[in-house]
């Protein structure tokens, strides 16, 4: 701020003053004062909301701009009490000063915030977009590698191959994180499939990397129309969440099954979430932050976030349940 000029800092400092002196001059009850305070909706176009997102684009941070309506408070309050001899004040003038000012900072920080979270989106978008053609063309040159070197190197080959593909799949949960918070919703490419089958062999996948022994399928087949990819990396995220975050060896207990006209995969496992826990745990970056038992992977705890916008772009939803020692997470799909 000190970097600022001194038209730079007094911009939109007059239309800002302008509506608190329109504000103080309207008559207000007791009742109207309680409800304002109360009013979650701010306008957007207001000269406040329009400083909060000039000072976004100009790199200030929240508590930068919320340094300058105190400094405008101040300010204004001195002059005000300089002039108490000539002019006579009540309190209840100040408060409403006090009330309008504070409006004023509320609507710039919305504003203000607004504007970041928008420019944090297009990054990320961005940063994604550029970032899959390298990974690409690194993750085909590993795999000819792995082909193509003596056999004593062929593993450091596979693991290379396998931390890229890692990589790959992190950067598509971020897209996905993208395209959700901006409600975009996700792309699906539904065809009938059989989701019991699905999960059989996505199991066997996972058998590779985890001790996994069982999967319990009620039924000889359940077709519907799903976006099999995307269902099956619900389905890994879930069991492999589940391996991650239990408290014993045991193995959780896997179930796909038919309920009514709906498909339903289940895994359990041993542990237990906090109730204030409970709650966030399908949010971004919270999954994992929920148990003290955590493997050394890195993950960006996007896996349960992704589950559920899987889910929902399929009409369906995914839950938890965490009760006697024992953690649950049920998604439900329609079949059609």
């Amino acid at each position: 701020m000190k970097d600022c000029d001194v038209e730079t800092l007094e911009d939109h400092l007059r239309e800002i003053l302008d509506v608190v002196s329109s504000d103080l001059a309207q008559p207000q009850s007791r009742s109207s004062s309680i409800e304002k305070s109360l009013n979650l909706s701010h306008a957007t176009c207001t000269p406040s909301a329009e400083h909060g997102v000039a000072r976004a684009k100009s790199g200030l941070l929240a508590s930068q701009l919320a340094c300058e309506f105190r400094a405008l408070r101040s300010s204004v309050l001195r002059l005000w009490g300089d002039e108490c001899e000539v002019v006579s004040t009540t309190p209840d003038d100040i408060t409403r000063f006090n009330e309008a000012v504070d409006q004023a900072i509320t609507e710039s920080l919305v504003a203000h915030e607004v504007e970041v979270e928008s420019w944090r989106q297009t990054f990320l978008g961005v940063l994604g977009h550029d970032l899959r053609g390298p990974l690409n063309a690194a993750t085909l040159c590993a795999a000819l590698l792995k082909k193509e070197v003596a056999p004593s190197l062929a593993r450091h080959a596979a693991v290379l191959t396998r931390s890229l593909i890692r990589i790959g799949t992190m950067l598509d949960s971020l897209l996905e994180l993208n395209r959700a918070t901006h409600g975009v919703g996700m792309h699906l490419s539904k065809k009938k499939a059989d989701l019991f089958q699905e999960c059989v062999c996505e199991l066997e996948l996972l058998q590779a990397v985890y001790p996994i022994t069982s999967l319990e399928v009620k039924g000889n087949s359940a077709f519907g129309e799903f976006d099999v990819s995307k269902v099956r990396e619900a389905f890994a995220n879930l069991v492999s969440n589940a391996i991650k975050h239990r408290d014993d060896a045991k193995d959780p207990q896997i179930r796909v099954y038919e309920l009514d006209s709906d498909l339903v995969l289940s895994v359990e496992n041993s542990g237990d979430i906090a109730g204030e826990d409970i709650n966030h745990i399908f949010e971004p970056f919270k999954s994992g932050s929920f148990s003290q038992r955590s493997v050394d992977t890195p993950h960006l705890g996007l896996g349960l976030f992704i589950t559920q916008q899987i889910a929902k772009a399929h009409d369906g939803e995914v839950s938890v349940t965490s009760k006697d020692g024992v953690v649950k997470f049920m998604m439900t799909l329609p079949k059609a």
